[in-house]
């Protein structure tokens, strides 16, 4: 993988490029999307190694003295769960989970706490994991009385030091290293790359059962990435003008 990624270059003889064309055409290109996706996933690793470890470091006292998530385990069994997640579908649902709110346990990523809260909803759980401190005004100004965050160590440290209530973070292998004898034990959960993936492994690990899933669209519902009136927006007015509409903001993040 690292001489592909390093630059690679596929020829073809000139008498064997003229043997079923097309075969040739879809392995090439095959070949080609492996080695751009490998480059990417090399060098996205290589540009948050630095960031990771300064957020590991800045949430070093969150981590010593907040409980992580085994204290947590298997304390939903018996109950049913929601992870709510930011896609346009959400909002339809918002009254039915009004309604069910205190009879499942509710999951949300952090983009939809803002606008569950709004609509008088209080999610049990809240997770996060980004590395940029943007996802602080996620959590600026919410009552969090009734919402535990659960976060990877990893998460900016703008997290955790905004956030006002509860909170859990998972076991960190860089802590480990740092205070090889020392450092508290602390469960795991399953790697996932995005937020729902960390919603989803957190009603697992509480054993909840079923595991119901809503605005986890996944395809883009009315062409739209997020619901209308996330708190997203707001953080793109300061780019809205003439030339740069809430409209073309969603397409971006599809293309």
């Amino acid at each position: 993988h690292t001489w592909l990624m390093l630059g690679t270059r596929l020829v073809a003889l000139p008498h064997a490029a003229r043997c079923h064309v097309a075969v040739q055409h879809r392995v090439r290109t095959a070949r080609l999307d492996l080695i751009t996706y490998l480059r990417t996933q090399m060098i996205t690793l290589l540009k948050n190694a630095q960031v990771t470890f300064e957020n590991v470091t800045h949430n070093l006292p969150h981590y010593l003295t907040q409980p992580g998530v085994e204290a947590l385990a298997g304390k939903g069994r018996g109950w049913p769960a929601i992870v709510i997640g930011a896609g346009p579908s959400r909002a339809r649902h918002l009254p039915r989970l009004r309604e069910v709110q205190d009879r499942a346990i509710l999951i949300a990523v952090q983009t939809v706490l803002k606008p569950l809260l709004a609509a008088g909803i209080a999610p049990h759980f809240v997770v996060s994991l980004d590395y940029h401190e943007i996802s602080q005004h996620f959590f600026t100004s919410v009552d969090a009385s009734r919402t535990i965050l659960v976060a990877e160590p990893k998460v900016t440290w703008h997290v955790p030091d905004t956030f006002p209530g509860r909170m859990h973070l998972l076991h960190s292998a860089v802590i480990d290293e740092l205070l090889p004898r020392t450092a508290p034990r602390r469960a795991a959960l399953r790697a996932g790359s995005t937020v729902a993936h960390l919603a989803f492994y957190l009603a697992e690990h509480l054993g909840c059962d079923p595991i119901l899933l809503v605005g986890l669209d996944l395809a883009f519902t009315d062409g739209l990435y997020y619901a209308p009136g996330m708190p997203v927006e707001a953080i793109w007015n300061v780019e809205l003008g003439r030339f740069q509409t809430i409209e073309m903001k969603q397409w971006e993040r599809i293309a």
